[in-house]
């Protein structure tokens, strides 16, 4: 094997082996030489070759994570945006209330491969990718992300969709602390003695209820009249994240927060609170115990 360095594009070399000639990309990145291919000589003229080691370059430049091109010869699988789209209509849409979130998330963090036939994608591709999802969008994100292309590709396996070798096999996750962070009892009165100085009533108020009823945030924000039961002091959820409905006994404190709402009402079938307020609500709480929260 011979190595010849293109004199316009430094780091573009051509190899040439017994029966092929192919582009590489020859650069140090963390003090380690890498060498991904570009792809063969003379299918690839040396113009697309600089081209493509040019673009590399400004990949390396901005962390991404660099692999050897693939010429993606038609295979007859789906793609993985077909394969998705297929996971969301068919099964998503019916079983996960949060379905809308991530197939938002999936073609944000997974555009690269949406055109990629599925049974292109490799175990390393994956891992890679997973590396730079948790240096540029934390180790959350990435582990949220990667269990999202791992049920996507276990339920094309599980229905006959996809017939290969799962890429998300055998992956590193990040590991990550818990995120949980709860009011000590030295605290409490200081977040109560804060809520009753609220002026924002419904702000107050939303806050009041989740402490009262311990329900997710989704539910609250959609609580509608017709679910509580005013009577049998009660809170019929007709859905919950888990696609199961739940009933709530509503204490004392609870339902004196609901009959004032319910009275000062303006014909509103909901009642009345916004994500905006969720959002605030964390942001106090973070204020209020301090930045381990």
């Amino acid at each position: 094997m011979s190595s010849y360095h293109d004199t316009v594009v430094k780091v573009l070399v051509l190899m040439v082996y017994t029966n092929s000639k192919t582009f590489h990309v020859y650069k140090f990145v963390g003090g380690k030489p890498i060498k991904p291919k570009l792809g063969n000589f003379p299918d690839m003229t040396v113009e697309q070759a600089r081209a493509e080691a040019t673009k590399m370059l400004g990949d390396i430049s901005k962390g991404e994570p660099v692999v050897s091109r693939r010429i993606l010869k038609p295979t007859g699988a789906l793609t993985l945006a077909e394969l998705f789209d297929r996971y969301i209509e068919e099964y998503a849409q019916h079983h996960c209330t949060t379905w809308a979130e991530t197939q938002k998330n999936f073609r944000r963090y997974f555009d690269i491969w949406l055109s990629a036939p599925i049974d292109t994608i490799t175990r390393n591709e994956v891992q890679q990718h997973m590396n730079f999802l948790g240096r540029t969008r934390g180790h959350h994100t990435a582990n949220r992300s990667y269990d999202d292309l791992r049920a996507v590709y276990s339920w094309g396996t599980k229905y006959g969709v996809f017939f290969g070798a799962n890429p998300c096999t055998n992956i590193t996750k990040f590991k990550t602390r818990a995120r949980e962070r709860f009011i000590r009892p030295d605290e409490f009165e200081n977040f109560l003695e804060a809520l009753r100085g609220e002026k924002n009533v419904p702000f107050r108020d939303y806050v009041y209820l989740s402490l009262f009823t311990g329900a997710r945030q989704a539910n609250v924000l959609s609580m509608r009249w017709d679910q509580i039961d005013f009577d049998l002091g009660l809170w019929h959820i007709p859905i919950t994240k888990n696609k199961e409905s739940q009933t709530i006994p509503l204490t004392d404190l609870a339902l004196k927060v609901l009959n004032d709402r319910y009275d000062k009402r303006k014909k509103k079938l909901t009642s009345g609170f916004s994500r905006a307020l969720a959002q605030r609500a964390m942001l106090l709480n973070r204020k209020l115990l301090g930045a381990n929260s």
